[in-house]
C-alpha cells in the first residue's frame, strides 16, 4: 500500500487484509469463502459486490452478487440469472482475462450503461442499482486469471482512491493464491482416489485369470509328478486352452488400465484415413454375430441411406462398437436383439448400438461413462472402464457419446462422428 496512509489507515489496512487471510486459511470450500470475503470488504472498497469465475473452458460463470440491501440485494440477482458475464462485456471477468490488469471506472454514466446494457430490461436494472464507479481486480494466481472481483460504488463522488485500488489487488491476489491452493488440494484427492480405484482394480479384477493360470499350472505340475503316464494331448489342448483365454483377458484388463491412463493424460491417440461407415458396421455385424448367435442372441444391423466418408480411424470405431456390444450383451437375456446402427445426422454420422435388455434406472444414466462405475445389477459385473475408454475415443474424433435408457425396455447408446 502507498506509503502516504496515515498510521491509523495503514493500520485498518492490514487488519481488514490479516481477517480476510485467516477466513481464507479456514476454508475448505474457496466458493463460499469468495463470497465471504467480498461481503466483509463491503462498504470498504464498495457498497456492493460481484464475484466472477473464469472455468477451465474459458467460459464464465457469475459466483456471487453480494448487496448489503436486501431490496437491492434482489434487484442484483437478475444479473446472475438474467445476464450471466460473456466474453465482451466492458466489466468483469471479460476486461481482466483481456488485460491481465486492474480496471477502473469512475464516473459510471448513463452513456456508459446504455453501452454495456444487452437490452432495455437490463438497461433497466443496471439503472435502478445505482452504479455511480466500478473497480475490478483480477483473481490472478501463477500468471493465470481465475477470475475477478467488481467493487460497486453507488454514491456519486465516491469513487475509489490508490489505496482503494492497493487493498483490492492485495485482496484479489490472496484469494487467488487460495484458490489456487485449494484446487490443487482438490486435484490430490482425486489422484488419491484413482490411485485406489486401480488398486482395488489390480487387486479385484486381476486376480480372477491369474488365480486360474496357477490353477491350471498347479494341475499339470501335480500330474506330471504322478507315476501315471502324461496328460493325454486332448488334456493339453484343454490346459493350454484355459491359460490362454486367463491371459488374454488379463491383457484385456491391463490394456483398459492403460488406455483410461491415456485419456486421464490428455486424450487417446488416433490414427484417422477415410472410412466408409457402412463398412465398419459390417465388419462388427460379420464379426460378433456367430458368437452372439451361440448365446442366443439376435445381432442384426439398420444402415440408413447413402453415408458419407469419414475421416476418422477405424480400429478405434471398432473398438467403441466392441466395447458397447460387450455391455449390451451383458445386459441382454437370451433371446434378445441388438442392432448397429449408422444415420447422417447434423452434418455427422450417428452410430448406435440399441438392445433390448434391462435397461439402465434414470438415477445411474448420469455415472454411464464415468471411470470405474458400472451399472448395479443382479449377477452383472465388470471393471468399469469400457464406457469411459468409449467416451475418450469418441471425443478424440471431435464426436459426442450418449445414452437413453429404459428399465425393463432396453438401452441404445449413440456416438457421432463429425464428417471432416
Amino acid at each position: 500500500m502507498s506509503t502516504d496512509l496515515s498510521p491509523a489507515a495503514a493500520l485498518d489496512g492490514c487488519a481488514f487484509l490479516a481477517e480476510a487471510s485467516r477466513r481464507l486459511a479456514e476454508s475448505v470450500d474457496y466458493e463460499q469463502t469468495l463470497k465471504t470475503v467480498a461481503a466483509l470488504a463491503l462498504p470498504r472498497l464498495g457498497d456492493w459486490s460481484i464475484v466472477d469465475l473464469a472455468e477451465p473452458d474459458g467460459s464464465m460463470r457469475r459466483l456471487a452478487v453480494v448487496h448489503p440491501d436486501p431490496d437491492k440485494q434482489a434487484l442484483a440477482r437478475r444479473l446472475e440469472v438474467d445476464w450471466p458475464p460473456e466474453r465482451d462485456d466492458p466489466l468483469g471477468v471479460p476486461v481482466v482475462v483481456r488485460t491481465r490488469a486492474t480496471t477502473s471506472t469512475d464516473p459510471v454514466t448513463d452513456d456508459f450503461l446504455a453501452g454495456a446494457a444487452r437490452d432495455p430490461g437490463h438497461l433497466e436494472t443496471l439503472r435502478r442499482l445505482g452504479i455511480a464507479s466500478a473497480i475490478t481486480v483480477p483473481l490472478l494466481a501463477r500468471e493465470q486469471v481465475l477470475g475477478a472481483i467488481t467493487f460497486v460504488g453507488s454514491r456519486p463522488g465516491r469513487g475509489h482512491t490508490e489505496q482503494d485500488r492497493a487493498l483490492a489487488e492485495d485482496l484479489a491476489g490472496r484469494c487467488a493464491l487460495s484458490i489456487a491452493h485449494m484446487r490443487m488440494v482438490e486435484e490430490l484427492k482425486k489422484s488419491v482416489l484413482l490411485r485406489d480405484q486401480v488398486l482395488g482394480y489390480v487387486t479385484h479384477d486381476l486376480k480372477n485369470p491369474l488365480g486360474a493360470i496357477v490353477l491350471v499350472a498347479s494341475q499339470i505340475l501335480a500330474e506330471a509328478r504322478t507315476p501315471r503316464e502324461q496328460f493325454t494331448r486332448q488334456e493339453q489342448i484343454g490346459a493350454a486352452e484355459r491359460i490362454l483365454a486367463a491371459t488374454v483377458h488379463m491383457q484385456r484388463l491391463i490394456g483398459d488400465l492403460l488406455e483410461v491412463a491415456q485419456i486421464g493424460a490428455g486424450g487417446v491417440s488416433i490414427h484417422p484415413r477415410p472410412v466408409r461407415p457402412a463398412a465398419v458396421v459390417e465388419d462388427v455385424l460379420y464379426t460378433y454375430a456367430p458368437g452372439l448367435a451361440a448365446r442366443s442372441l439376435r445381432l442384426e444391423a439398420a444402415v440408413t441411406g447413402e453415408l458419407p466418408l469419414l475421416r476418422a480411424d477405424p480400429g478405434r470405431l471398432r473398438q467403441v462398437f466392441e466395447n458397447l456390444l460387450e455391455n449390451a450383451a451383458k445386459f441382454t437375456p437370451e433371446g434378445g436383439v441388438i442392432t448397429l446402427g449408422a444415420a447422417r445426422f447434423d452434418g455427422s454420422v450417428l452410430f448406435s448400438v440399441a438392445d433390448t435388455g434391462a435397461g439402465v434406472p434414470r438415477d445411474q444414466m448420469p455415472r454411464l461413462f464415468d471411470r470405474f462405475w458400472q451399472a448395479r445389477w443382479p449377477g452383472v459385473g465388470s471393471a468399469g472402464l469400457g464406457l469411459t475408454i468409449c467416451k475418450g475415443i469418441v471425443e478424440a474424433h471431435g464426436g459426442a457419446i450418449w445414452a437413453e435408457s429404459a428399465v425393463g425396455r432396453g438401452s441404445t447408446f449413440y456416438f457421432r462422428i463429425p464428417v471432416q
